[in-house]
């Protein structure tokens, strides 16, 4: 079976589609329990942002999972 489009882009629509989720919630949630609305909302925001950044900075560089070499070792071709 042929990949369609881009690897991931199901990935990122299916985040978009749970954070436009829990932002319908909040809004239909009314006015009681503010505070817990506001921290629902600031997590459904930073979530995202921060799984990004820790993604860029580290999983996807090329290279990042050599320190392990746990693929080395499955595949029989090292320590």
């Amino acid at each position: 079976m042929a990949l369609r489009g881009l690897p991931g882009v199901g990935a990122v629509r299916c985040g978009v589609v749970r954070c436009c989720a829990v932002w319908w919630r909040l809004a239909q949630a009314g006015p009681a329990r503010l505070v817990g609305r506001l921290v629902a909302a600031v997590t459904a925001l930073a979530v995202p942002v921060v799984l990004a950044g820790f993604l860029a900075a580290g999983p996807l560089q090329p290279g990042w999972a050599q320190p392990a070499a746990v693929t080395t070792v499955l595949l029989g071709g090292g320590r």
